[in-house]
């Protein structure tokens, strides 16, 4: 029993003394350090067994240090924007054209076919009443159309020949650009 205990005694001491040569920071308690002491005796009392006093040890208090991780900064990309939902906004182009996607029919203000001079800028604005899609053929230009919203297509005809803007899931016809 004595040899656990100081066996016990050593480890603990060892711990203070392997957190103190680590670095790390330690508390102590101000308090005196008691002894300890043991009396065994044999079951005969002719072979009693000295007594033994073993000084106790308080382990130091252990401050483990803390990192603290930097928030993680996700870098992100511009896309131009080509598309805007117009909400009452003035547009400010050189061709407009207006239509709406209504149980399935295409309603347009203008004609089917525009002439339009190089470098003008053009908006197609419309709206449906189905979730769709509009492209402008030849730009490769699409804009996604919330049910009940306008959306707004707008890009400068810089290259010359014909370009087709539809209602892409439908494939209804919109109107056709002719850039020259």
């Amino acid at each position: 029993m004595n040899r656990i205990l100081v066996r016990l005694l050593g480890a603990l001491v060892a711990l203070g003394v392997l957190a103190t040569a680590c670095g790390s920071e330690t508390t102590t308690t101000a308090e005196p350090v008691p002894e300890v002491t043991t009396t065994t005796q044999a079951t005969e009392p002719e072979t009693a067994i000295p007594t033994t006093t073993v000084p106790t040890t308080t382990v130091p208090e252990t401050t483990v240090p803390t990192t603290t991780v930097p928030p993680t900064t996700v870098p992100t990309t511009t896309v131009p924007e080509t598309t805007t939902p117009t909400d009452e906004r003035r547009i400010d182009a050189d061709v407009i054209v207006t239509a709406a996607l209504a149980n399935g029919e295409v309603n347009s203000d203008g004609d089917d076919r525009i002439d339009v001079s190089l470098g003008d800028e053009i908006a197609v604005t419309v709206t449906s009443d189905v979730a769709e899609e509009i492209h402008l053929h030849g730009f490769d230009i699409l804009a996604d159309i919330v049910p009940g919203e306008q959306t707004t297509l707008a890009f400068t005809a810089d290259t010359p020949g014909k370009f087709e803007v539809e209602f892409e899931e439908s494939g209804a016809f919109i109107v056709e650009f002719i850039v020259s």
